[in-house]
């Protein structure tokens, strides 16, 4: 048997929701949103690799440059208005 992932309710809610709205079945939207998934990580895997490192350590990379570039971006929002003539 094939392992049937459980999806949590506020995702099971936004399907729905967008059942709805597109008309469309939700087991085509899971599909849709997994197809694009697997395309992402299949780019993130040749970049990996091109780089010499696992998809693992390129996805960890690309999570602590995240990490970074939001506390300089938090940092610089409280620089605003600083260097501000009078």
């Amino acid at each position: 048997m094939m392992y049937q992932p459980a999806l949590r309710p506020d995702q099971i809610e936004a399907l729905y929701r967008l059942k709805v709205e597109l008309r469309r079945p939700m087991t085509k939207l899971v599909r849709e949103a997994v197809d694009l998934f697997l395309e992402r990580m299949k780019h993130k895997q040749e970049q990996a690799y091109r780089a010499g490192t696992t998809l693992s350590d390129w996805l960890a990379h690309e999570e602590e440059m995240e990490r970074e570039a939001s506390a300089a971006a938090k940092q610089n929002a409280g620089l605003n208005g600083v260097n501000a003539p009078f």
